[in-house]
Order: structure tokens, then sequence, then C-alpha cells
């Protein structure tokens, strides 16, 4: 069986997924730091004016993990921990349990509703960040200011070897952005998508293809979402 994740190389994954699946990566994204950004987040750092930061993703918190902190600890409420395992000890990673957008919003929600006076929020992002995080702090009635420190640029058109054949296909996606850049897909292909926004667009856009949805946005989740599909 052959997995092609669309990404680049990845020990986790191949130690992970590599006794069972024969492994086959593809970057689809590329990633570009904003200096002008990333100076603007070092600056409001120094303002002192927030009580926390919102991380979603890793390049998003490597690139914080580099800034200048006037105090620390800074309390990060982090998507996931492979996001919260690029921040160092300065940080204080919380909502690492949750592994999706949707499910940190509500941590970040009550912890700030328990706090006193003004409570405002930084939120360190890329270009392509969902809605979920701005959506629920503002329905929550939380002030928040955001930096998108990075852009993501899908590839215009990526070459594909023919995966035509008996052997069982597996296209691993792991974000919309990464989905768009592919059009058309082998008779013999399933999906495993890392979260429900990509299953989303995995739906819209190859209708009626196999689907999985790794219960994790991690190498176990994925694998266990690759078993299920072998069932």
């Amino acid at each position: 069986m052959t997995a092609v994740l669309f990404k680049e190389e990845s020990a986790d994954y191949s130690t992970v997924l590599g006794d069972d699946y024969d492994l086959v990566y593809y970057p689809v994204l590329s990633f570009i730091s904003n200096e002008a950004a990333i100076s603007r987040m070092q600056l409001l750092l120094e303002s002192q004016d927030f009580v926390a930061l919102v991380v979603t993703s890793p390049r998003a918190a490597a690139i914080l993990a580099q800034a200048t902190l006037p105090i620390d600890p800074l309390t990060a409420y982090c998507v996931g921990k492979r996001t919260a395992e690029c921040l160092d000890h300065r940080f204080i990673a919380k909502g690492t349990e949750a592994g999706y957008a949707n499910a940190l919003i509500d941590i970040v929600v009550e912890d700030c509703r328990s706090q006193k006076g003004r409570v405002k929020i930084l939120f360190v992002s890329g270009t392509s960040r969902l809605d979920t995080i701005p959506a629920g702090l503002n329905e929550a009635g939380i002030e928040f200011e955001e930096v998108a420190v990075y852009t993501t640029v899908p590839s215009q058109s990526i070459s594909l070897p023919n995966f035509d054949g008996p052997k069982r296909l597996f296209f691993v996606m792991f974000s919309p952005s990464g989905v768009s850049c592919i059009d058309s897909v082998p008779n013999n292909c399933s999906f495993v998508a890392i979260g429900n926004t990509t299953a989303d667009a995995i739906k819209l856009k190859f209708n009626g293809s196999d689907l999985a949805i790794a219960p994790q946005p991690t190498p176990v989740g994925v694998k266990y979402a690759l078993d299920s599909l072998n069932l």
C-alpha cells in the first residue's frame, strides 16, 4: 500500500507509518515569512498590552519563539502539541489537548471570562488561517489583535507519477490549500484528511471519494485514519 503525503518529508510520519505503508512525500505549499509583520509582532509584545497569545500553527509558533519577550513566562494557547513544541521555556503552553482551533477557542474564552479587568489577546497567525479564532473571540466580546507572520503559497501545479494499478493508494492531505493544488486523482485512490476543514475541501472537489479523517492532527492520528480505510 502506498500513502502519498502532501507535505515536506517528516521523520515523525516516516517512523509511525513506514512499517505499514510505502511513503511518498509531495510538498505542495511553501511559506514566506513576513518581515514587516514580524517587526510589528515584536512591537506589540513589547507593549505588554496582552494577557496571552493564541498560536494555531507550528510555523507561527517557530517565528514567535524567535521574538524578544519583555516579560516571561507568557501564556500561549496552542493548537496541538506540535505547535506547543515549537515554543521554548519562556512560554506557558495551554490548550494543547485541543487538536483543532474550534476546540481551542472554547478554552481561550473560558479562561478569559474568568479573569478580572481588561483582557486582550494577541493572535499570531498565517495568511491562510481560518476564521475560527477571530470569529470566536468576536462572538465572546474578547478584544484581540492579529498579526499574520507568514504567507502560505500553494504550488501552481504538481506533476504526480502514474499511480494507477492494483496497489491500494492513499492521498493524505494536510490543508485545504494543499487540496487546491491537485487537479485529479487515480481511480484506486482513497483520501485521509488531517481535519474536518480539509475533509470538507476534499468532498467539495472530489465528491464521492473514499475518505477518512484523522481523529488528531498527528502521525498517530493519520495512521488510525489510514488503517480504518483498510478494515
